[in-house]
């Protein structure tokens, strides 16, 4: 519905999204990885050019030049197709069981990857970076009519940019968050649209689609913990209000 002509998956891993959104028709597709370990294993498994995806191996961040990538491997010191983050994991809220291993690899901002466009849309997970992945992007941000975004509410990540500063980048660029989901205690996605998506016909049925077949599912009391969020109490009031307008 948002027929961007360019979308961007960061933090991309195998990249399957940005195949499925290449074959609905979008004319740039790219997908970013920076675990060199994940990238050289998918490029052996996918001819991702002739798919229409550009994967590209590059860490997205607010500045150009090499940056430290803490890649987890096994417990023997081995690299492994996993996790990694350009933020230093707190274990005391998010504990995991193998160490890490830092890597240099290139950063890039996400304008200048992209450069003109005339609307984009995006999704971002990123590992608890968001924030210098988001101030890569402000003209991109501004040309986003859909952005699918996971943030936390707590400090997974030392120094990270929790939902409250993502969500307050977000509005700054015109994209007001419409829906959310339930994905482990204090971590989940956000879904934001621009104000000329949301003035598009069948957008906002989408959300209200998506918010009925949410309270049906067999998970209510996870709907309702969500549905408790300021965040998602702000989304609900936009929903309606826009429903109202219309």
């Amino acid at each position: 519905m948002a027929d961007p002509d360019v979308f961007v998956e960061a933090g991309a891993h195998d990249a399957s999204t940005s195949l499925r959104v290449a074959d609905s028709g979008v004319q740039r597709v790219l997908a970013f990885e920076a675990n060199p370990v994940n990238h050289e294993h998918f490029s052996g498994m996918v001819d991702f050019r002739s798919r229409g995806v550009e994967y590209v191996h590059a860490a997205l961040t607010d500045h150009a030049g090499p940056v430290v990538l803490h890649r987890e491997v096994g417990l023997d010191g081995d690299p492994f197709v996993g996790h990694s983050s350009l933020a230093h994991r707190n274990h005391d809220v998010s504990p995991v069981p193998t160490p890490v291993k830092d890597v240099s690899v290139d950063g890039i901002r996400l304008d200048d990857a992209v450069g003109d466009c005339s609307r984009s849309a995006l999704w971002v997970d990123v590992e608890g970076f968001n924030g210098p992945v988001l101030a890569g992007g402000p003209e991109l941000l501004r040309r986003c009519a859909v952005l699918k975004i996971e943030v936390e509410d707590v400090e997974m990540w030392h120094e990270q940019a929790l939902a409250v500063d993502v969500l307050g980048t977000l509005l700054e660029a015109g994209l007001v968050p419409v829906a959310r989901d339930v994905q482990s205690p204090g971590q989940y996605n956000i879904v934001a649209v621009s104000s000329d998506m949301s003035r598009q016909d069948g957008v906002m049925e989408q959300v209200e689609r998506f918010h009925h077949l949410a309270r049906q599912r067999q998970s209510p009391a996870l709907v309702d913990v969500a549905r408790k969020s300021p965040a998602y109490g702000r989304a609900s009031r936009f929903v309606r209000g826009m429903v109202r307008l219309r």
